[in-house]
């Protein structure tokens, strides 16, 4: 969560840089935010709005055209096997696996070149995870993403990575491909 929260700039380091994509997170934010997104178990929505009036007013917010997002939006829900009615459910209504389809396509609406995941899967079933990492996969393959993953499922993470880094109080651990 913490390396998260510093890759996508909501922590600046205690020392030395990070860069994404060859831009300093501190000093050329707005540039290394501009191919990032992030998603974690705590994504934060609008509870009265629906699923779709949420990703267009994100997507409005960053300069996208709200038709245009509310359609893609909605093809990217219906992938992650949302029901139309779901779609248009006040956020408060609905169930913890939609509200985090909710988050994954955010993020997902935007094309990061890097993409970070803290625990994404949270409350979804295995079909929903399922769904979710072959979205993920196509990101990955079709548009050349670099996806950081943080789970505790190591099995989840061998489906999904290519890489993978346990981490213990700040330090790698072990490594394998």
């Amino acid at each position: 969560t913490t390396l998260v929260q510093l890759l996508g700039g909501l922590l600046p380091p205690d020392n030395g840089t990070i860069q994404v994509f060859g831009y300093n997170i501190v000093r050329q934010a707005a540039q290394a935010r501009a191919m990032t997104n992030r998603i974690s178990g705590q994504a934060s929505f609008f509870q009265r709005l629906s699923a779709l009036e949420n990703l267009a007013y994100g997507a409005n917010q960053a300069g996208l055209s709200g038709q245009e997002a509310r359609q893609h939006a909605s093809e990217l829900l219906a992938q992650l096997g949302a029901l139309s009615h779901e779609m248009n459910l006040p956020l408060v209504a609905v169930s913890r696996s939609m509200y985090q389809k909710v988050a994954l396509v955010n993020a997902l609406l935007f094309r990061p070149r890097l993409l970070l995941l803290d625990e994404p899967y949270h409350g979804m079933d295995p079909s929903d995870r399922q769904r979710a990492r072959r979205l993920l996969q196509v990101l990955n393959e079709q548009d050349g993403a670099t996806i950081l993953f943080v789970t505790r499922d190591h099995v989840e993470a061998r489906l999904l990575c290519d890489r993978l880094v346990q981490l213990e109080k700040g330090r790698g651990t072990g490594a394998e491909k």
